[in-house]
């Protein structure tokens, strides 16, 4: 049951608000009115990418500074991807910034 004062909810047998301590009736109170779920379209045949172009380029410019960056998102994108283009993004970002560590391996080892 809910106090028609405040709005909060009581046992059914409740003859005061625990809230307010307003006189409650025998009749059941409606419930204050609550927001309605929102449903959530999906277009199957929508032709946007899985992951931004921001994104994808993003995670590449910032492996070319932090490698590791690339490895992990690579990693996490390979095995939580929902589905194939984001595999594919993690592979991409996976190898590039395996490739970018080891040129940066060659360069520390050559003295440059």
């Amino acid at each position: 049951m809910f106090c028609p004062e405040c709005g909060s909810e009581n046992p059914d047998d409740a003859r005061f608000c625990g809230a307010c301590g307003k006189t409650l009736n025998d009749a059941q109170q409606p419930a204050p009115d609550s927001p309605e779920p929102v449903a959530q379209i999906v277009d199957l045949d929508s032709t946007q990418p899985a992951v931004s172009a921001g994104l994808k380029w993003g995670i590449l410019a910032a492996s070319l500074l932090v490698p590791l960056i690339g490895v992990i998102m690579g990693i996490f994108y390979m095995l939580k991807g929902e589905n194939e283009d984001k595999k594919s993004v993690g592979r991409l970002w996976l190898f590039a910034s395996i490739g970018i560590g080891f040129f940066y391996f060659l360069l520390s080892g050559s003295g440059l």
